[in-house]
């Protein structure tokens, strides 16, 4: 059986892209072998999680004929309740392999480890074996692919683009993205999840920012914005925007308690008018382009709340829209001043394509803020 404790990435080696690609190459091929031999998992597994996750699992494991045995969650309110066929079941000690597969894995997973021990297994070490895209789900995940040399010299003008303190993050990104798994917990740390879009050093918050939140969710990010540490009186405005009726509401809400905050009930895209989008009530990135839409949304573009609102920073998390979006950013781009963090990596080729928007006048910055080395945001803003 391999050891995957000499299967980790060296942070060291992921400097410049020769030594990035080398060290990636190497242990392709060995971490597909590994997830084959040591998950043992032909006899069948258990899928903990009852969300979006675990089905695109339970897809790909009717593919390789694994059958799933039973459904464990820790929610107490869906104990009994029926899911992929199988009843639902508290937490407990099972003899086969737990697949954890809610949103919040890694403290999910140290929970598992506790009752079952090395029988827990992350969906991201399991997801490495997908052969199609579609089993993988809307929060980033990607297959293992063989990147052509056009695709390896186009991350590689990127991470040319990358602030000297930002390149090695960049190359991790890079790793993880197309070979998931292979970065070892305690080597990549994360932002603090306060920071997010608003990281010391790179996009930090004035008294006077305006902030524009694209794909505002329940307003977390907008709850981040305002807690920011400024100086000086507090003149601070947020445009949330955001196309879910149901986390609209929550938005709603918010601008009544705090008058500085203005909530668009709209989608973001190239053009104005009506666009499908996919609505699903207590659900995260409802509106993914993975998912089939269910009903129709006013879109505006980035230029038309220009025209309206002068904002100085605006962030994009959108769940794959994030390139159409700018196509109607291209005003604001080319002639604003603001700072642009944009999501980057819903979409396998967004870490080339999603940099394409912004000329060299640009510097270029990346970060990430999930506890793996996902949820990739470039930032972009005016060379001094």
């Amino acid at each position: 059986m391999l050891d995957k404790t000499n299967m980790y990435l060296d942070p060291f080696l992921l400097k410049d892209a020769e030594s990035a690609f080398t060290a990636i190459d190497q242990l392709r091929d060995q971490l597909e072998n590994y997830s084959l031999e040591h998950l043992q998992i032909k006899s069948g597994v258990y899928l903990w999680g009852t969300e979006e996750v675990a089905r695109r699992v339970s897809t790909l494991l009717e593919e390789l004929s694994i059958p799933i045995i039973g459904i464990i969650d820790s929610n107490p309110a869906k104990e009994g309740k029926i899911f992929l066929g199988h009843e639902i079941q508290r937490p407990r000690e099972v003899a086969a392999p737990v697949v954890i597969c809610s949103y919040n894995q890694p403290s999910h997973l140290e929970e598992a480890k506790k009752l079952i021990g090395d029988h827990a297994i992350a969906a991201w070490e399991l997801l490495v074996l997908s052969k199609s895209k579609t089993h993988l789900p809307w929060n980033n995940l990607r297959t293992p692919s063989d990147l052509s040399e056009s695709e390896k010299k186009q991350l590689i003008q990127v991470g040319n683009r990358c602030s000297n303190d930002t390149v090695a993050e960049y190359w991790r990104q890079v790793a993880a993205r197309h070979f998931v798994s292979i970065l070892s917990r305690n080597q990549i740390g994360s932002y603090s999840i306060d920071y997010e879009y608003f990281v010391p050093g790179i996009a930090e918050t004035t008294n006077e920012s305006v902030f524009l939140d694209l794909g505002a969710y329940n307003g977390d990010t907008i709850r981040r914005f305002f807690a920011q540490s400024i100086v000086g009186d507090d003149k601070r405005m947020a445009i949330a925007v955001e196309a879910d009726r149901f986390n609209y509401e929550h938005l709603l809400k918010m601008a009544t308690e705090n008058p500085r905050i203005t909530p668009i009930n709209a989608a973001i895209d190239k053009n104005s008018g009506i666009i499908p989008f996919t609505q699903i009530e207590n659900s995260m990135g409802s509106s993914a382009i993975f998912f089939e839409p269910n009903t129709i949304v006013p879109a505006v573009t980035v230029d038309e709340i220009a025209s309206h609102y002068g904002f100085t920073h605006v962030k994009f998390d959108i769940e794959g829209f994030e390139r159409f979006a700018l196509e109607g950013a291209k005003e604001s781009i080319s002639i604003g001043n603001a700072l642009w963090s944009v999501a980057s990596y819903h979409i396998e080729d967004d870490f080339w394509v999603i940099p394409s928007f912004f000329s060299t006048d640009y510097e270029m910055s990346v970060s990430r803020h999930a506890a793996l080395p996902w949820d990739t945001t470039m930032h972009f803003y005016r060379k001094k």
